[in-house]
């Protein structure tokens, strides 16, 4: 469930009044074992409980059939915000953001339900005050890099995947901070960032070679 909170108050306007949103890297954490069951990440840091408090994830598998069909963070079914497939041939690298409104708890189980698939990896982040999203972008060729819409006082979270065997980030864009660059397996690698402030930001990731698929999603204070 992803509630879909308020973005104004009554007799205010469009939600001027309302405190800017915040977004907090909180933990990633990879498996590397061939499976077709769910890959459970347990404990995982999922921030500050408070009662706006919005769980997201980014989930990287490298799947040989199928997709990722699901997340749950702490038991609870995320809604799946943007999803991506980068394929190579019989097998692909997948990458979404998932997304759950759970107000209670530090830490929080989160299982990702895949296909069969060689290795999988989450980024969790935990952002408070936000409504539901604005935008969503994806690319999936040439140089990773989009324009994404940030509303005055929102967050974004971005994620990237690439399967070229070595391969790391050389940078991300200037409007965004990067927060992990995991080497899931040789040839699998993983890498996540976020954003504040208002205005058209550009979000883009150069990897060192390579690169499957890059995605974001931006959320309104609300």
């Amino acid at each position: 469930m992803f509630l879909h909170r308020t973005t104004e108050l009554s007799g205010f306007g469009a939600g001027n009044n309302l405190p800017d949103a915040t977004v907090s890297y909180e933990s990633t954490a990879a498996i590397t074992t061939d499976q077709s069951s769910p890959y459970t990440f347990s404990s995982q840091g999922i921030g500050t409980a408070a009662a706006n408090r919005t769980v997201v994830v980014v989930g990287v598998a490298h799947i040989n059939a199928g997709t990722i069909s699901g997340v749950t963070i702490g038991g609870n079914a995320a809604t799946e915000i943007v999803y991506s497939v980068g394929g190579e041939g019989t097998a692909s690298e997948e990458i979404g953001i998932w997304a759950y409104d759970l107000t209670t708890g530090t830490t929080a189980d989160i299982v990702v339900t895949t296909g069969a698939a060689n290795r999988c990896q989450i980024g969790v982040w935990a952002l408070y005050g936000v409504g539901a999203p604005n935008q969503t972008v994806e690319d999936k060729t040439g140089a990773l890099s989009q324009s994404i819409t940030i509303l005055d006082g929102g967050v974004a979270v971005a994620g990237s995947v690439n399967n070229v065997s070595g391969s790391t980030v050389d940078s991300w864009g200037s409007d965004f901070t990067e927060r992990y660059d995991t080497a899931v397996e040789p040839d699998t690698k993983a890498s996540g960032a976020d954003s504040t402030g208002g205005g058209s930001k550009t979000v883009s990731v150069t990897w060192s070679s390579g690169g499957n698929a890059l995605i974001a999603a931006a959320w309104p204070k609300g």
